[in-house]
């Protein structure tokens, strides 16, 4: 009996000494040392998440685990297409949408299980700057100084282009005009200058004065009208003065044209107005013109030759009002003279007597307009429209 007392005795003591020194931090949980104890509470997803993504843009978030290959990653909860790549353990996704997603991970090790959870905010990119582009017409003569006024507007507007929407040089278009008159004023923005020809221009054979001194930048040969993209927009710049019916050499080059952009958003330009109320009176040799643009869904047609400026509903190429329409704007007030209005119900913003400039702000899917006068000229017209 006194032996088996002292057996018990001895492993009630011998408890005792290892609860002691359990709870001293000398050994740990299951029987460890006390620094491998603490090892074991350290977590095993390491990295911090990336919670931001854009549209459009890959994501990516590696991620960083303790224990090497030891340890498995999965994805226990994403949106659809999110993948994880095992080996390199690297999160990737396109959004397709902006949103808030769940992600939940989880690893495991052994025995041991953790996990990460965060919301992934996807956002839309930024919207690019609108282009700026500035358009006049009626412009340079060595007799005034409009377009010296006018040209300073392009000096102090930034700008992407210069449209000129005809009669560059007054009064014949003379390659000695285009040197001594235009170069000296809006010359100074050759570089960004898509123009079209006027009837001035042509008052020199076959325009020589013109092509001569815009070259390349008018177009191919001398046919007077091509096309170019700026940012989101597609442009055309059409001939007012040669064949503009609706089996000319120009129209079939049109349509072949308008069907082979990829742009959403398009603007045209040449001198004569399909539509205006002024010193003239509509031009309809250009219905063919404004048909081919409407059915491709143009939004802007710029013209000249009427020295004043007028901006027009939106119109169908026989000139009724529809929202789905083209919208005309008249800007012959780049520095030449003035002429008078006369009442139209189409127009809905005219000015007479005032040299300016108009400023387009094209953005994808979207414009902005605003009239731009001299200085000391008080006039101002300015809206937006979308594309459609």
């Amino acid at each position: 009996m006194m032996c088996r007392r002292s057996g018990i005795g001895l492993a009630i003591a011998v408890a005792f000494g290892l609860a002691a020194l359990y709870l001293s931090g000398a050994v740990g949980a299951q029987g460890t040392p006390a620094r491998e104890a603490a090892a074991t509470v350290r977590p095993l997803i390491l990295s911090t998440p990336i919670t931001g993504a854009t549209v459009g843009v890959q994501y990516r978030y590696r991620v960083r685990v303790r224990g090497g290959k030891a340890t498995a990653l999965s994805l226990a909860r994403s949106p659809a297409g999110m993948a994880l790549d095992r080996r390199t353990r690297s999160i990737t996704w396109t959004p397709a949408a902006p949103g808030r997603f769940r992600v939940v991970l989880r690893a495991r090790a052994g025995r041991r299980r953790a996990g990460q959870a965060f919301t992934l905010v996807v956002t839309r990119p930024p919207s690019p700057a609108p282009q700026i582009v500035l358009a006049a017409g009626d412009i340079a003569s060595c007799v005034g100084q409009g377009d010296e006024q006018t040209a300073t507007i392009l000096d102090a507007t930034p700008h992407d282009a210069v449209l000129t929407v005809g009669d560059n040089a007054y009064d014949a278009g003379t390659p000695s005009e285009f040197s001594s008159c235009y170069a000296p004023s809006w010359g100074r923005h050759l570089s960004v200058t898509r123009p079209s020809p006027g009837n001035h221009d042509y008052a020199t054979s076959g325009a020589r004065g013109y092509f001569g001194y815009f070259g390349a930048a008018a177009g191919p040969s001398t046919a007077g009208y091509y096309s170019f993209d700026v940012g989101a927009w597609h442009l055309v710049a059409l001939n007012s003065e040669i064949d503009a019916g609706s089996s000319s050499p120009q129209m079939a080059w049109l349509r072949a044209d308008l069907a082979a952009t990829s742009k959403r958003c398009v603007v045209a330009y040449w001198h004569k107005p399909r539509f205006t109320a002024g010193r003239y009176h509509d031009f309809t040799q250009y219905t063919a013109l404004w048909q081919a643009l409407h059915a491709a869904g143009a939004e802007i047609v710029l013209n000249g030759h009427d020295h004043n400026y007028q901006r027009f509903v939106s119109m169908t190429p026989a000139g009724v009002a529809d929202p789905a329409g083209i919208r005309q704007f008249v800007v012959g007030t780049g520095g030449v003279g003035h002429y008078a209005l006369r009442p139209d119900s189409r127009r809905e913003a005219g000015v007479s007597g005032v040299f300016g400039v108009l400023r387009l702000a094209l953005s994808e899917s979207s414009y902005e307009w605003r009239f731009l006068p001299v200085a000391g000229g008080s006039y101002a017209d300015a809206g937006s429209g979308t594309c459609r």
